[in-house]
């Protein structure tokens, strides 16, 4: 039997950080210290677009639930918004004191009502994205947060960090309820 040839997405001009599959699986999202996030149908190999506002490298760029937004984190401290059909900014959150390397959305049952970014500040923050303002700070490692994940339903959220740390935060109450040493 023969072997498929691999499917490789050429396109940034400097080292990819990310990607994320979209929630169908027909697209996947890049990110790069180029300072742009490129859009791939992957399965033709094709970029198919490519998100630029970001002033540093990107680190982390993730799907809504729907497929119709990106959040992105950069070392520019800033989190973006991103309409994925017209490739446009349209929200900046900012907040950040040192590099951004994570985002992730979240809210209550999935919905992405929320964006959560953490960064070498040691810090999450949540922001809500119909006022764009931050409504919480989840304060616990000890060195930067490099990834986060926020569950199904938005009630929780595990960081990992420098520290040597991974903890679990409940949402809703605004505090850590778990520490699991790595």
């Amino acid at each position: 039997t023969k072997v498929a040839e691999p499917t490789v997405l050429r396109g940034h001009t400097g080292p990819a950080w990310r990607c994320a599959f979209s929630p169908s699986g027909r697209h996947v999202s890049s990110t790069s210290s180029d300072r742009t996030i490129a859009l791939w149908d992957w399965q033709r190999a094709a970029k198919v677009g490519v998100f630029r506002g970001h002033t540093h490298w990107v680190s982390c760029a993730r799907f809504n639930a729907d497929g119709n937004l990106l959040c992105s984190a950069s070392r520019d401290r800033s989190v973006r918004l991103w309409d994925v059909e017209s490739e446009s900014n349209i929200l900046e959150l900012m907040g950040h004191e040192a590099w951004t390397t994570c985002c992730a959305f979240g809210g209550a049952h999935g919905a992405g009502r929320a964006v959560f970014s953490g960064s070498q500040d040691k810090v999450v923050r949540q922001f809500d994205l119909s006022s764009g303002m931050e409504v919480a700070q989840f304060v616990g490692h000890v060195a930067g947060v490099y990834a986060l994940a926020v569950s199904p339903d938005g009630n929780v959220m595990t960081t990992a960090s420098w520290d040597g740390t991974c903890r679990v935060w409940s949402v809703r109450m605004n505090r850590q309820i778990a520490r699991l040493p790595l």
